[in-house]
């Protein structure tokens, strides 16, 4: 269907990760002063344990949704070629060609939608035999009517395999 590439970083969501690193940075600034804070005394001392704690919440929370952005980014789909009984998924991982092959009647399919951004953000997601997922339009590659189109063409695909 389309046919342009999108190289990496621009693939990764950047306010995401530009919030993502800012909080891991503060949060391991603090994380450093309260640890360090927390060693002068013998005992624990309970004012700087709560702000240690709640510093080391922020950088999990910071580290999780990095994490989260950059595995997104990894696989980017921007060719599907539905078959009879397959379905070939085409695009890159990271910056290299990257292309893969499932079974119709292997594939779990759904239409999901991001619900945390304004506007919602349409996406399909593949689950093959293996449970390894595939997710289309995590970049916003695609509009919303080019994933409902190719969400029927694929159903009515498995319903002609039944």
């Amino acid at each position: 269907m389309r046919n342009k590439h999108i190289h990496f970083i621009e693939r990764l969501d950047f306010f995401i990760t530009l919030i993502s690193l800012g909080l891991l940075i503060v949060s391991g600034i603090f994380i450093r002063i309260f640890g360090s804070e927390m060693f002068n005394y013998n005992k624990v001392y309970y004012p700087i344990l709560i702000p240690l704690l709640i510093s080391c919440l922020f950088f999990f929370l910071a580290l999780y949704s990095f994490i989260k952005a950059y595995k997104r980014a990894i696989i980017f789909i921007n060719e599907i070629q539905i078959n009879n009984k397959s379905i070939i998924l085409k695009g890159l991982r990271y910056n290299t060609t990257w292309e893969k092959t499932l079974v119709i009647k292997n594939i779990d399919i759904s239409l999901k939608e991001q619900a945390n951004r304004r506007p919602y953000v349409y996406y399909l997601e593949f689950i093959d035999e293996d449970n390894a997922r595939y997710s289309i339009n995590t970049s916003f590659y695609w509009s919303y009517p080019e994933i409902l189109a190719i969400y029927k063409d694929i159903k009515t695909a498995e319903n002609k395999n039944r």
